[in-house]
């Protein structure tokens, strides 16, 4: 059934929601070096309206709005960062342990167990912002297909502007990046 016919808003959402979730794996690295919308994205989206496409966009980058009323809440989305973070911290102390306990110098042991509890404390430090990052990059890609049908393929003004102001490295953040490189 194609909901974006029927002139509900909560069926188009649902449907903006379920399509942004099919495009969430290219929501890593390569999210940041996607030029342009998927075609996938345009072709499902060609009957939605740019009213409700500016609507949920603008409802997207308030995070004040959750992920439940936009559809594209994820149930386990984070505990799976926080069990790969708290698994690699026992098989740190495990692996210490075990090697304290074989006889290995201290040293040797601490640098074992550093080399493995440091990714995954980083990993859980970080896996509260993944939230508000996969917020802007759906945001990033509805903006890039709102600007693709008003014909501004170079990118637009308005809500791309401030999210872009969400998202901007400072000089100081980025080592060897300067202020001339960063416009």
């Amino acid at each position: 059934m194609d909901y974006s016919k029927s002139g509900n808003i909560t069926e188009t959402y649902k449907l903006i929601g379920k399509l942004l979730l099919e495009l969430e794996p290219y929501a890593g690295l390569y999210g940041y070096i996607l030029k342009r919308s998927p075609e996938t994205l345009q072709s499902n989206l060609a009957f939605v309206s740019n009213e409700i496409l500016q609507s949920y966009l603008e409802d997207l980058i308030d995070f004040t709005i959750s992920d439940e009323s936009l559809y594209i809440y994820r149930r386990y989305f984070l505990r799976t960062y926080n069990l790969v973070s708290i698994f690699g911290l026992i098989v740190a102390i495990i692996f210490g342990l075990k090697l304290a306990y074989s006889g290995a110098s201290f040293p040797l042991a601490m640098l074992t167990v550093l080399s493995i509890a440091i990714p995954s404390g980083v990993i859980w430090h970080l896996a509260p912002k993944m939230t508000p990052n996969r917020r802007l990059f759906f945001a990033k890609l509805l903006n890039q297909e709102l600007n693709r049908r008003n014909g501004n393929i170079n990118g637009g003004k308005g809500l791309m502007t401030k999210i872009n102001k969400l998202v901007k490295p400072s000089a100081q953040s980025v080592p060897g990046m300067t202020k001339e490189t960063m416009q």
